[in-house]
């Protein structure tokens, strides 16, 4: 018989244990503005099963809804969008630190502002350099879509 396959992958797993124990911490202050201090635990967890059962941004949303009730769907989302990102950015930094890669880069989504733009532009950094935004990983800005990935050294 095959083994099970791991559909969630290392990075995600990292990125779920991770959010378990300080996804409220990093999450932007206009954020967590929202969030009950003594809800913050029941916050990690929501994110942190988001990521480890793969619901995405509505999913995990519903998620954190259903634990925080008093929060609005689009508070949910917004928190769920930041605190998922930053968990997997987080991870995928420790991912490229790990594995010995020497450069990292911003991959910009669609109408990346100018942060995400200007890091994207800055090209090829050392994985240990934080990009001219100050950030060492995404997410550079709320609501961000962009994403760090290894690079090559330019020629």
């Amino acid at each position: 018989m095959c083994p099970p396959i791991d559909r969630l992958g290392e990075t995600a797993q990292n990125a779920a244990q991770s959010a378990a124990k300080h996804a409220s911490e990093c999450l932007p202050s206009e954020l967590l503005k929202y969030v009950r201090e003594n809800d913050y635990y029941a916050l990690n967890i929501a994110i942190s099963d988001g990521i480890r059962e793969m619901l995405g941004v509505p999913g995990t949303g519903r998620r954190i809804r259903k634990a925080l009730p008093y929060l609005s769907v689009g508070q949910a989302q917004m928190i769920a969008h930041s605190g998922m990102a930053r968990a997997m950015e987080e991870a995928t930094f420790h991912k490229l630190l790990r594995r010995g890669i020497k450069l990292k880069q911003v991959i910009i989504g669609p109408n990346a502002c100018p942060i995400c733009r200007a890091n994207h532009e800055q090209g090829p950094v050392p994985v240990a350099q934080p990009f001219r935004s100050g950030h060492l990983h995404g997410p550079f800005c709320l609501g961000c879509c962009c994403a760090i990935s290894a690079a090559r050294t330019p020629s």
